[in-house]
């Protein structure tokens, strides 16, 4: 049998090379299919990248605001407590000219009782 051990492999090589041919078919169906999808799988992540941008810009801006709003809020804060001791520095100065009648009231009287005395 070396005839037929011939054959076998004659056989075993054809039934490779179908194999072969068919390893090769599928590949080339495989290729057309992963570009496809490197393609939109590409587009996909240019498409979060710009996502992820957009998102930084916005969350830029908003820290920007915050910030604004925070410089706002101190400013309206010392305006505040500014008009509030000039309140209290007028409420001082009402005291201290009430206090300055009453000493010139009290001159006053105090000059009339001498002259009629």
């Amino acid at each position: 049998s070396v005839r037929t051990q011939v054959e076998l492999l004659i056989a075993k090589e054809n039934e490779l090379g179908k194999r072969e041919a068919d390893l090769a078919e599928r590949l080339a169906d495989l290729g057309p299919r992963e570009r496809a999808m490197e393609r939109m799988c590409r587009k996909r992540e240019q498409e979060l990248v710009a996502k992820e941008d957009d998102f930084a810009q916005r969350h830029a801006q908003f820290e920007a605001e915050s910030q604004k709003l925070k410089q706002d809020q101190q400013q309206i804060q010392a305006r505040e407590e500014a008009v509030a001791a000039q309140e209290e520095s007028q409420q001082a100065l009402g005291v201290k000219l009430e206090a300055e009648a009453a000493r010139l009231t009290a001159l006053e009287a105090d000059q009339v009782r001498r002259t009629e005395e």
